[in-house]
């Protein structure tokens, strides 16, 4: 019975919901619960137990202890490692800063279970290796960390991540020379509830990780939004992506990953959506458009781009808008589904592309299944629908009970282009949706 009861106490804490000021909603799951019984020790205040460096105060801390710095004697000029599983806790985020005066990391974890909050923390080695803060497999550390109320500024990466199930939450990361968050080699890890905006590259990127959460985070302004890269079980929900200089999401050599409710509106140069060699994701009830561009400056610009040998991908209940291409599928993919979503002033509305990546290799459609456009509304679109054929190809996509901007009696022709070259197409072929609707659906 003993046993029973501890286990019902510990599935409890695992699937505790944390609520942050905004009001949004974020469950936490495969995180141990840690306590902290031990003492407190102070830096750069008054009294016994206090000490003038951070790092003193670090090194006399045992395992369980707090380490609480004071403001009076901040910025502290230094680079620290902890390396024991502590709290570490700043008096107040704004005024407490930890300046590593441009040597390497910052702030540097390699242990488990440590806690590091209410800090600036800036000024890191500014290359590609270092970070505000870096955890690190080191003697298999780095795992179930917890990293939040921090404001990582003026470093290289504002936070490196090499580990498993930690949580990084209500974080202000900008202005750091190479991106954001970069989680390698990782799974479990919890994003949540950041502000990630003025970075130099991405806000986020995850590599080579697996069953990851990116949600709630507002990314702004960076050289791309979000990026990942052989990656499984990516959860990206509830984000807003905006004005970001290139791809709001890009993804690539990445499967079941799911793209729900993300705001991803105004990313200047490139793609909303950008998934390449990448199977069985799922992207819904996303907001995709852009707002401030003219017809001229959305030239290329394209909402969901899904190719080079992507499949079994679906794309449902999205709203993409003012775009010049709103959903584009094609280069060696197939089976993948747009279903039930409203494509809305768009210079194309969907775009299907029969091209191979390597002319020297003919790629073969041969029993593979086609790409399904179904129910979908296509409303105020310059062109609803188009294939574009770059080789004779008789590879069909199927095309079934849209609706066309009009109520239609009759079959819809979806007509086809063959490409010479990239812009010059001559009428080739063309698909039907035999059953177009009336009406437009309820989405």
């Amino acid at each position: 019975m003993k046993n029973k009861l501890v286990g019902i106490i510990i599935c409890t804490l695992l699937i505790s919901v944390i609520t942050p000021a905004s009001g949004t909603i974020f469950m936490e799951r495969n995180f141990l619960p840690t306590t902290f019984e031990g003492n407190t020790l102070y830096v750069g205040g008054y009294g016994p137990n206090n000490y003038s460096m951070i790092q003193d105060g670090i090194d006399a801390a045992n395992a369980g202890d707090t380490v609480f710095v004071y403001d009076d004697s901040s910025p502290y000029y230094e680079s620290i490692i902890i390396d024991k599983p502590i709290i570490l806790k700043g008096e107040e985020k704004n005024t407490t800063i930890i300046d590593g005066n441009g040597y390497e990391n910052t702030v540097f974890i390699t242990d488990n279970y440590i806690n590091i909050s209410k800090f600036t923390i800036r000024n890191s080695n500014d290359t590609y290796r270092y970070a505000g803060i870096r955890v690190t497999h080191k003697q298999y550390g780095g795992n179930e960390n917890t990293i939040k109320n921090n404001i990582l500024i003026g470093n290289g990466n504002g936070i490196f991540i090499t580990g498993h199930r930690n949580k990084v939450y209500n974080n202000v990361i900008k202005s750091n020379k190479v991106g954001g968050i970069y989680i390698n080699s990782g799974d479990g890890n919890a994003i949540f509830g950041n502000n990630i905006t003025d970075n130099g590259k991405n806000g986020i990127v995850f590599a080579w990780t697996s069953d990851n959460n990116i949600t709630g985070n507002t990314i702004i302004n960076n050289l791309n939004g979000i990026r990942i890269e052989n990656s499984e079980n990516t959860a990206v929900n509830l984000n807003t992506i905006i004005d970001n200089e290139f791809h709001g999401i890009d993804q690539t050599r990445s499967c079941n990953s799911t793209f729900c409710e993300n705001y991803i509106v105004d990313n200047k140069k490139g793609y909303g959506f950008w998934l390449k060699h990448s199977c069985n994701n799922s992207i819904f009830r996303n907001y995709i458009a852009q707002t401030n561009f003219s017809k001229k400056e959305r030239e290329l610009l394209i909402s969901v781009l899904i190719c080079y040998n992507s499949h079994n991908n679906t794309i449902s209940l999205n709203t993409v808008s003012n775009d010049y291409f709103g959903i584009c599928i094609g280069i060696e993919s197939y089976n993948n589904t747009c279903y039930m979503n409203n494509i809305t002033n768009c210079i194309n509305g969907i775009n299907i592309w029969t091209a191979q990546m390597y002319k020297s290799t003919p790629y073969n459609y041969k029993n593979k299944k086609p790409n399904l456009i179904k129910k979908n509304n296509f409303i105020d679109n310059q062109i609803h629908g188009l294939s574009k054929y770059w080789n004779f190809s008789l590879f069909r996509n199927k095309w079934d009970g849209n609706y066309w901007g009009r109520s239609r009696i009759l079959p819809k022709i979806i007509f086809g282009l063959k490409m010479i070259g990239n812009f010059l197409g001559i009428p080739f072929r063309f698909d039907v949706d035999w059953h177009p609707a009336k009406e437009p659906y309820d989405l």
